[in-house]
């Protein structure tokens, strides 16, 4: 397979897997909170996402982009910020859903990604 043929098809598998993985941090995010009931409860925070080792003018770094991805320059690596859109300051509901974010996109994408959380 050429190397313009995989770009192509794994460009295309990041847009289709920031919307189902988006959805999959939507679910658990609403899990957790369900079952704290409230915000209120542990420590404010925030969750992200980091994809180190892509090219920020390659197909799959404007896929990246097109899908809300952020390129770093000090770490010269994509993030995405709250991942599941969460509205409230609970660390712990963040960090759930950007560890659902990377385990759907890194199953449809095989492109390793890595959950993060740091404390407000």
């Amino acid at each position: 397979m050429s190397q313009q043929i995989l770009s192509d098809a794994t460009a295309t598998a990041v847009m289709f897997a920031g919307e189902v993985a988006e959805n999959s941090a939507k679910q658990a995010v609403q899990e957790l909170y369900n079952q704290y009931g409230t915000d209120q409860i542990g420590a404010c925070g925030f969750g992200f996402v980091t994809i180190y080792g892509v090219r920020a003018n390659s197909k799959v770094g404007k896929a990246l982009k097109a899908i809300g991805f952020r390129k770093q320059e000090w770490n010269r690596a994509f993030q995405l910020w709250n991942p599941g859109s969460y509205g409230g300051q609970n660390v712990d509901i963040k960090e759930a859903g950007a560890r659902a974010y990377a385990a759907k996109f890194k199953e449809i994408t095989g492109i390793e990604i890595y959950p993060g959380s740091r404390l407000d």
